[in-house]
């Protein structure tokens, strides 16, 4: 089986999900198959190329394509198209995405600044603070990775008068020195199971 693909970025706000595969994909590739042979572009897309995760923002051109009755089945289309979606993934140079809360904690005026230095040591941004009643409600953006346990943080830096509510914001590029890491650990974890 012989096809040829086209790998576009999806210009909209990052990591909305967005999953796109087109193409002409006529009698010269099973017709009717056509279309299932379009899903399993996308179940390749599912399973990514960097570290196992997901591609989003990402268009899949169905450019050309030859259906050869002897080697072309099923299987052989998912190798053909997990290598091409591969291969053009791994040209364009893929980053790893991470969601982003964004969250409102209430803490007592006195442990403003220490709250705003753990945020900052969290990668967040202070987005700004609003005083209530001796407290300082404290609007911040911080990756979701870096709040797992700031429960526990909050209520020592507060001696337990601290509150926070979050709630999913957004996907922003991950900084390269972490995405090393969670890339050399999938493909130690890949090589591994093969």
């Amino acid at each position: 089986m012989d096809f040829q693909v086209e790998l576009t970025k999806i210009a909209s706000d990052i990591g909305k999900d967005v999953k796109e595969v087109t193409g002409a994909l006529s009698a010269s590739l099973g017709g009717k198959q056509g279309e299932e042979k379009i899903n399993r572009i996308v179940d390749n897309m599912a399973k990514g190329v960097v570290a196992g995760y997901p591609m989003v923002d990402v268009k899949v051109t169905l450019v050309d394509g030859k259906y050869h009755a002897v080697d072309s089945n099923d299987m052989a289309f998912q190798i053909a198209g997990s290598l091409a979606i591969r291969k053009g993934a791994l040209d364009a140079g893929p980053v790893l995405l991470e969601p982003l809360v964004e969250a409102t904690i209430h803490v007592p005026e006195k442990y403003l600044g220490d709250i705003m230095s753990d945020i900052n040591g969290r990668r967040g941004k202070i987005l700004g603070t609003e005083p209530i009643d001796g407290y300082q409600d404290v609007k911040v953006m911080v990756p979701e990775s870096e709040m797992l346990r700031f429960a526990l943080d909050l209520r020592s830096i507060t001696q337990g008068r601290g509150s926070f509510s979050k709630k999913f914001s957004h996907y922003e590029e991950m900084p390269a020195h972490l995405a090393k890491g969670i890339i050399e650990e999938f493909q130690k974890q890949h090589e591994a199971a093969s």
